[in-house]
């Protein structure tokens, strides 16, 4: 080998507790993730249920024309939306 200085090179020991930080920094993301994508879900079924009540409710208000007066295209993204 050549000669090289005592310092050359990165300690394995540094790059083992360095990838552990990364590995629990990941793990606290995930979990971070995982709470907001549980709480968007719960939110997104509130907003799909209280769709679903008003088209009940605007539907006999209108004489069975469902959604009352919205244009085609605004039923079309609704009908989207809920499903």
């Amino acid at each position: 080998m050549a000669n090289l200085p005592d310092n050359y090179g990165i300690d394995l020991n540094t790059i083992k507790l360095h990838d552990k930080e990364k590995i629990e920094d990941f793990k606290r993301l995930i979990k971070v993730l995982q709470d907001d994508n549980y709480k968007l879900e719960e939110e997104r079924a509130r907003l799909k249920h209280a769709v679903k009540t008003q088209a009940i409710v605007n539907h006999s208000q209108y004489q069975g024309q469902p959604y009352g007066d919205l244009t085609p295209e605004q039923i079309e993204r609704l009908d989207e939306f809920v499903r």
